[in-house]
């Protein structure tokens, strides 16, 4: 049993806590999330527990979409 937490800061519309809350549904991960919704950016705090694999999966997955959106982002 593995147990990873984090915090994201990010625009609404980048839609961070769907992402943590699709990725942790995926993997089949329980999920404690905490979100804090301003005008225009939100903080989502969230810890995932599960199989030590899956957490693995869940963090390297989570990572590679942010990269993403940030490549993305910075060529717009």
């Amino acid at each position: 049993m593995a147990k990873y937490r984090d915090m994201i800061e990010a625009p609404r519309w980048a839609g961070g806590s769907r992402l943590v809350r699709d990725l942790a549904w995926g993997y089949d991960l329980k999920l404690d999330i905490q979100i804090d919704k301003g005008w225009i950016r939100e903080t989502v705090r969230f810890a995932v527990e599960g199989d030590d694999q899956k957490v693995i999966n869940f963090k390297k997955d989570l990572y590679a979409s942010i990269e993403d959106y940030q490549r993305r982002v910075a060529k717009a």
